[in-house]
């Protein structure tokens, strides 16, 4: 006859099992194996509590010159660095069937086909991918193929939806309401992962990300040493969604890069890596 302890510990097992099983998923979509560097504090501060599930919609196949598309080392670097940074989350990197070719992605109905097919049968709580308004055309794309996704399994598997920024001079950034996310206990450790995209200089994005982060943590609604920033579609908040666990304030804060902040982070970071100058 089981005695009561047995009873207890069983039904404790089972009581585990289940809280394992009822993990929501969090997918970080994005074009190159190297965007999430946008999201690392998040998905630090988010990893105990979500399973994370990084989707990338190429390899990054052009990121290192003709060459290194020509005969497939690039692609198998980046993921290979990838695949590294992935490991602080537990997590396999998906890469979609899309190929980065003539250094331009698009966003083709049969990577939509895939991105709805993991939503739905996945069912993630959330999921983040590049801000559509952005001067590279992959990034783009892959937003709008996100959001048709997304879209189109809405009456299955709704979802969150959520964007993050890309650096000043990289792209079109934030001038609309935004979660601030403070990441200063996180930072190092993500600076720390940036590096491991040795063969997309590492070490230059993880100093960009810092500086561009301190400024965020500045302006938050309660400043912070470092901040990463997000929003929404129509820069609305969403009631009881994933961010507002995590954000500073439940209440959304206008983000804009003026152009006296964009000549800050230039010179700031130029201090840091001056400019070639031609050999004379």
């Amino acid at each position: 006859m089981m005695t009561k302890h047995l009873v207890a510990a069983f039904a404790a097992i089972a009581l585990g099992a289940l809280s394992l099983e009822a993990k929501d998923t969090v997918f970080f979509v994005g074009c190159h194996p190297d965007d999430i560097e946008n999201c690392l504090g998040l998905m630090l501060r988010m990893r105990e509590k979500y399973d994370i599930q990084v989707i990338d919609f190429t390899r990054g196949e052009n990121g290192c010159g003709p060459e290194g598309y020509a005969d497939g080392t690039t692609a198998v670097k980046r993921i290979a660095e990838e695949r590294e940074v992935c490991k602080a989350f537990g997590c396999e990197p998906i890469f979609l069937s899309q190929i980065n070719h003539n250094a331009m992605a698009h966003a083709e109905p049969q990577v939509t086909a895939e991105i709805e097919k993991l939503i739905v049968e996945r069912k993630p709580k959330a999921v983040f991918v590049n801000w559509p308004v952005d001067g590279h055309p992959d990034h783009v794309q892959c937003a709008a193929a996100t959001m048709h996704a997304v879209y189109k399994a809405k009456k299955i598997a709704p979802t969150e939806l959520y964007f993050y920024e890309e650096p000043p001079g990289e792209g079109f950034n934030f001038n609309c309401h935004c979660y601030y996310v403070d990441v200063s206990e996180q930072i190092d450790e993500a600076c720390a992962l940036c590096c491991k995209w040795a063969c997309q200089h590492g070490d230059r994005i993880a100093k960009k990300k810092r500086i561009r982060l301190a400024k965020h943590g500045e302006t938050a609604p309660t400043p912070v040493a470092f901040a990463e920033v997000y929003t929404t579609f129509r820069g609305d908040a969403v009631p009881g969604g994933v961010l507002e666990e995590f954000a500073i304030s439940k209440t959304m804060k206008p983000v804009t890069w003026s152009p006296d902040m964009r000549w800050w982070y230039k010179d700031e970071f130029e201090s840091l890596f001056p400019p070639k100058r031609p050999a004379k």
